[in-house]
């Protein structure tokens, strides 16, 4: 049981810290990339590719189990989405689709690296 929690406990630290790192709430980096070279599709679909690759590289390298991540990245995010609401008072609810894409692709990446 240790270990699960161990596991889970591991999925929300770097869940949220890769979170924040892709998609920091306040001082947005890819805002000004996306207004830099232009439109956003290709930029997002690289920042959704990079979230897939880093999970699976924390996949690999932790041999997590899937379902324990699983569990951790909700808890992660349920705790991101609550600070950004207190913290930020945002002017709309675009983080719960931006940070649930990321979390799907991290869990895709982990989900995948059982594979590679």
């Amino acid at each position: 049981m240790t270990h699960h929690i161990k596991e889970i406990v591991g999925s929300i630290i770097f869940t949220t810290v890769a979170g924040l790192i892709l998609w920091p709430p306040r001082g947005n980096y890819w805002a000004k990339i996306f207004d830099k070279f232009g439109g956003g599709t290709i930029l997002t679909i690289a920042l959704f590719l990079l979230s897939i690759i880093l999970g699976a590289v924390f996949g690999r390298a932790t041999d997590i189990q899937l379902s324990n991540y699983i569990i951790g990245g909700i808890g992660a995010y349920v705790i991101g989405m609550v600070g950004i609401e207190i913290g930020i008072d945002p002017i709309s609810p675009v983080h719960f689709i931006w940070y649930g894409g990321l979390l799907a692709c991290l869990i895709g990446g982990v989900a995948a690296s059982s594979y590679i």
